[in-house]
């Protein structure tokens, strides 16, 4: 029963990880990006996250797959 929860908090976690990162590129990044005219801002920011959300991704989705097994 105990693992449910750890597998549950994992997917929580990453959720609230790859949606944080979504917000911060379309209330910060992206803004900034349209002002100066300059889409280069959006792809080093890519480029900077692009590991963590990629690991988040992979996370999510095999907590989702080890959540609805049960």
């Amino acid at each position: 029963m105990a693992s449910h929860y750890i597998v549950l908090s994992l997917h929580i976690l990453g959720a609230t990880v790859w949606a944080g990162g979504h917000l911060v590129l379309t209330l910060a990044i992206l803004p900034e990006a349209l002002r100066q005219q300059r889409g280069a801002t959006v792809s080093e920011f890519e480029q900077r996250f692009e590991r963590i959300g990629l690991q988040i991704r992979v996370l999510d989705t095999w907590s989702s797959f080890t959540y609805t097994k049960r």
